[in-house]
């Protein structure tokens, strides 16, 4: 169970001690667990690091609602999770929007790509885009 920071013994105009501190320096640099909550915004400059227990994950909440371009993917391969304009979909129906550029692709993404008129469909093969054919 994490413990959770306190303020206890802090007051205006007295001594503060180590013991004081190190809470804060034990909870943000992990030697100990502390539950830290943050009302407000946060801003990180440079890598972010979410680490669950076991099978306990991170979610987001308090989205607004609505349409959004951005999903968050996560890559086995890597152990990263990235924020883009693709996913790994498990559905029936998926309908591609047209590239007017090619990407630089990773191995099993599926691209719509050519004229308004003459669309085709691609499949990346971990090196190059290739188009499918069907036959």
């Amino acid at each position: 169970m994490p413990k959770t920071l306190s303020n206890t013994g802090i007051a205006v105009n007295e001594t503060i001690y180590a013991a004081n501190v190190t809470q804060s320096i034990d909870a943000f640099t992990a030697a100990e667990a502390y539950q830290v909550d943050i009302s407000g915004s946060l801003s990180v400059t440079g890598g972010l690091n979410v680490t669950g227990v076991g099978s306990t994950g991170f979610k987001f909440v308090n989205l607004p609602d609505g349409n959004f371009t951005n999903v968050l993917v996560n890559q086995p391969s890597t152990g990263y999770t990235y924020v883009t304009g693709s996913a790994g979909l498990n559905v029936g129906n998926v309908t591609l929007t047209r590239n007017e550029t090619t990407p630089s692709g990773v191995v099993g993404q599926l691209m719509a790509s050519g004229s308004a008129t003459a669309c085709k469909l691609y499949f990346h093969n971990g090196t190059e885009f290739k188009e499918i054919a069907f036959v």
